[in-house]
C-alpha cells in the first residue's frame, strides 16, 4: 500500500469509526456490530503504527468514547477517564504481560479477572455518604448527568454506612430477563440490553428508568486506598454497594489464558443473567497499577480480553452456487479469509437472489459477515463507504442449472433446478437420508466416494453394497468396510416419520413428517412397506389439507414426489430389499398427559429417550424440541442444561429420571441403552 493509499484509508476508516462511536457511545444505538467495530479500529491503528505521521490528535485511537449529545447537563470529571486495550488471543495476553512484567522488572505479576459487562460506563459520587451525582463516561474528560436515572437503580445504595466521600466507578446495565420483558412491550424493540440501557439512563423521567430496573455493579474505586481488587471488593461489601461476583485471581498469565479460553468456548459465557462481551485483565496489586500508568487513551495495567466476534467484515472476492437436495439453488459469497466466532471463514451464504439485490451486494465489496447461531456463516451487508470507485462487479444469478444445465424455474424467492435426477441433488438427498435415519460412517466423503465409483444412485442401492463392491475404493480397508455394512443392515427397520424425513421432499421437514406418518398410520392400521406406494396412490390434496399444520403447498409438494414413478419404484426396491416401517404409537385419547406438551432433555441411566417419548405419546402428551410458555412438562436427565434454566424461569414443571420412570411406569433395567445425543437431536 503506497503513501497516499494508506492515507486515503485512515481518513475512511477515522470517518466511518468517528460515525460509529456517535451512534454507539451518545444515542445508544448500533450503526455497526461491536465485532466490526473492533475490526476497524484494529487496522486503524496498524496502519497508523506503520504511518505516524498520518496520526492527528482527533483519531477515534486517541480519544475515549464520544462527543457528548447535548440533552443532558455536561459535568467534568473530577480524574480524566482512560480506556482498555484489547486483546483477542492467548498470545496477544502473553506479550501484554511481557510488557507489564518487564516494566515492573519482575520475574512474575499476580492478575485478577473479571467479567467484561456489556453496558454503560457510570461514576457515581458519594458525598459524606450520600449518593450525590452519576455521570457518563462520555468523551473522558466530561460526562452526562445521569443522577436522575441511576438513582432508580435496584441495589445501589442512596446511602453509605458510613460518611465517607468517595467516587464509584462501574457498569449499569440491564439484564436479559428484564430485557426480553420489556422488549415484549415495545412498540420498536431494542435491539440489545447494551442499547436498552443507553437509551434507558438518558430518559428524562426517572420513572421510566425505574420500571425498566437498571442495575449497577462496581469495580474501581477512585484515587482509593486499597491493597489488591480482592480488598477493594471488601470494602464494597462494608458500604453494601453491589460489584461483580466473578472475580478470580492467578498467579501466572498462563493461568489466565486458560481461564479465558475456557470462557470463551462456553456454552454459557454470562451465566450471570446480564451480557458480558469479554474478560477484563487487570494487574491484582493496586501499587503496581500506579507504578504502571497509562498512555494518552488506555491504562497500562489493565486489558480487555474479547470473546470472539460473531461479525467482522472482509472483501467479497465471487459468488459460487450450490444446489441443495430439493434443487435450491443458493449463491454463495467467496470471502477473503477472516476469523469470526473462532474459526476462518471462507465461505458465507448470500441466501438468494432476492437478498442479494435487497442488501445491494457487489464482488468486491467489504461486507459484514456473521455466523448465524453461531454456526452458519452469513453475509449481513456491504459496507458502502469503503466500496472501492470502479472496482465491484454486478452479481448476475445463472438461468441453468451449474451441476446439470437444467434450465432453472422460479419458486419464489428462490431459483431451482427442476431436474430430480440432477447429481448434486441426488448426493446430498443420500447425505440427508444417512443423517436422519443415523447410518454411522455414511458421511459426505463416503457418499461421494460411492457415487464416483457409480455404486449408489438411490437410498436403496445402499443396501445392495457388497465387500468386493467396496474394497477397490481408496481409503476403505476392511475395518471400515465391515463397520460401514453392518451400520447399513442394522437400519431394515426405520419410523416411517424417519423414513418420510429422510427422502428429502421438498417442504416435508421433521414435524411435517411426524404428521403424515400419524395421518398414515391412522388410515391403515396394517400398513407395511409392500402396500405404501398403492397406499400413497390413493391419498389427495384435500385428504392432507385437513391436518391442522399441512397446507396446499405442503400437500401438493409431497404428493408430487411421493406420487412419482421414480418414488414409486424406490420404495418398491426397499420393501424387496426387505426393510419394514414402524408406525408411530398411537395416541392416548385420555391418557394420564392427555394435551400436555413436554420437552425432554439431558441423558437417562435407565432408559432411552426415544422409550420415554413413546410412553408421553402413549399416555396422550405432545413432545416439544425446545421450552417454551406453552411446555407443560420437562422431563430431565443428567446435563439437562440450557432448557432447564428456562424451564425453571418460566415455572414449568419438572420431572426428574427417578420421577419419570415412577409416573409413567417405566424402569426396572428394561430401558434400552442410551442412543447417542446428536442423533436424538435429529429426531426430535
Amino acid at each position: 500500500m503506497t503513501n497516499g493509499d494508506s492515507a486515503k484509508r485512515v481518513a475512511e476508516l477515522r470517518e466511518l469509526i468517528t460515525r460509529a462511536n456517535y451512534v454507539y457511545f451518545t444515542q445508544g444505538g448500533e450503526m455497526l456490530p461491536e465485532g466490526v467495530r473492533d475490526q476497524l479500529k484494529a487496522e486503524l491503528i496498524a496502519l497508523e503504527a506503520a504511518h505516524p505521521a498520518l496520526v492527528t490528535p482527533d483519531s477515534p485511537t486517541q480519544r475515549v468514547g464520544a462527543p457528548l449529545s447535548g440533552k443532558l447537563p455536561k459535568v467534568r470529571h473530577s480524574v480524566r477517564k482512560y480506556s482498555l486495550g484489547d486483546v483477542f488471543d492467548g498470545e496477544a495476553l502473553r506479550e501484554w504481560d511481557e510488557r507489564v512484567r518487564r516494566f515492573l522488572q519482575r520475574e512474575g505479576v499476580t492478575y485478577s479477572v473479571e467479567a467484561k459487562i456489556d453496558g454503560i460506563n457510570v461514576s457515581v459520587r458519594y458525598v459524606n455518604g450520600k449518593l450525590q451525582q452519576v455521570l457518563t463516561r462520555g468523551d473522558g474528560t466530561h460526562g452526562e448527568d445521569i443522577t436522575h436515572a441511576v438513582r432508580t437503580a435496584a441495589g445501589l445504595p442512596l446511602a453509605l454506612p458510613s460518611p465517607v466521600t468517595v467516587e464509584l466507578v462501574g457498569e449499569c446495565f440491564i439484564d436479559r430477563g428484564d430485557f426480553a420483558r420489556i422488549n415484549e412491550k415495545l412498540a420498536e424493540p431494542f435491539a440489545n440490553p447494551r442499547n436498552l440501557t443507553a437509551g434507558t439512563v438518558r430518559q428524562l423521567d426517572p420513572q421510566v428508568a425505574a420500571e425498566r430496573r437498571l442495575r449497577v455493579l462496581f469495580y474501581d474505586w477512585v484515587g482509593g486506598d486499597f491493597v489488591d481488587q480482592a480488598d477493594l471488593f471488601k470494602k464494597f461489601d462494608q458500604w453494601r454497594v453491589p460489584h461483580q461476583t466473578s472475580l478470580r485471581t492467578f498467579a501466572t498469565i498462563e493461568a489466565v489464558v486458560a481461564h479465558c479460553e475456557e470462557r470463551s468456548l462456553s456454552e454459557d459465557r454470562a451465566p450471570e443473567g446480564y451480557d458480558i462481551d469479554g474478560l477484563v485483565v487487570k494487574v491484582h496489586e493496586r501499587e503496581l497499577r500506579e507504578r504502571l500508568g497509562t498512555t494518552a487513551k488506555t491504562v497500562k495495567w489493565a486489558v480487555a480480553w474479547k470473546f470472539p466476534a460473531e461479525e467482522q467484515y472482509t472483501t467479497l472476492k465471487g459468488v459460487t452456487y450450490q444446489v441443495g437436495r430439493t434443487g435450491v439453488v443458493t449463491p454463495v459469497a467467496e470471502l477473503a479469509p477472516v476469523r469470526i466466532a473462532g474459526s476462518t471463514v471462507r465461505r458465507a451464504t448470500l441466501h438468494n437472489a432476492k437478498e442479494i439485490a435487497a442488501k445491494g451486494l457487489r464482488v468486491g465489496d467489504t461486507v459484514v459477515v456473521r455466523k448465524a447461531g453461531d454456526i452458519i456463516p452469513e453475509v449481513v451487508r456491504p459496507l458502502t463507504e469503503l466500496r472501492p470507485v470502479g472496482g465491484t462487479e454486478e452479481i448476475v444469478f445463472p438461468t441453468v442449472c451449474p451441476v446439470c444445465d437444467a434450465v432453472l424455474t422460479w419458486l419464489d424467492p428462490q431459483w431451482q433446478c427442476p431436474a430430480w435426477d440432477c447429481p448434486a441433488q441426488v448426493t446430498a438427498r443420500l447425505g440427508h437420508f444417512a443423517q436422519v435415519v443415523d447410518i454411522d460412517g455414511l458421511g459426505g466423503k463416503t457418499i461421494e466416494a460411492l457415487w464416483e465409483a457409480g455404486l449408489v444412485r438411490t437410498v436403496a442401492d445402499l443396501w445392495r453394497l457388497t465387500p468386493l463392491d467396496l474394497a477397490p475404493l481408496a481409503g476403505f480397508q476392511e475395518k471400515k468396510i465391515m463397520n460401514l455394512l453392518e451400520a447399513i443392515a442394522a437400519k431394515r427397520r426405520i419410523g416411517l416419520s424417519k423414513l418420510l424425513t429422510g427422502l428429502g421432499v421438498p417442504l416435508v421437514g421433521v414435524e411435517v413428517a411426524k404428521l403424515l406418518a400419524k395421518l398414515l398410520g391412522e388410515r391403515w392400521p396394517e400398513l407395511s412397506a409392500a402396500t405404501l406406494p398403492e397406499r400413497l396412490g390413493e391419498l389427495t390434496v384435500t385428504d392432507l389439507v385437513v391436518v391442522d399444520g399441512i397446507g396446499p403447498r405442503v400437500a401438493e409438494s409431497f404428493l408430487t414426489v411421493m406420487q412419482g414413478v421414480a418414488m414409486g419404484q424406490l420404495l418398491r426396491d426397499l420393501a424387496e430389499l426387505g426393510l419394514e416401517w414402524e408406525l408411530p404409537p398411537k395416541q392416548a385419547v385420555g391418557g394420564k398427559l392427555a394435551g400436555v406438551r413436554v420437552v425432554i432433555t439431558g441423558k437417562f441411566a435407565e432408559v432411552s429417550r426415544e422409550e420415554i417419548k413413546q410412553t408421553v405419546v402413549a399416555q396422550g402428551g405432545k413432545v416439544l424440541s425446545a421450552v417454551s410458555a406453552k411446555c407443560g412438562l420437562l422431563i430431565k436427565g443428567e446435563k439437562a442444561g440450557s432448557k432447564l434454566k428456562k424451564a425453571q424461569e418460566l415455572g414449568v414443571e419438572v420431572w426428574d429420571e427417578a420421577r419419570t420412570l415412577r409416573e409413567l411406569g417405566l424402569g426396572n433395567g428394561a430401558g434400552e441403552e442410551q442412543q447417542n445425543e446428536e442423533a436424538e437431536l435429529k429426531l426430535f
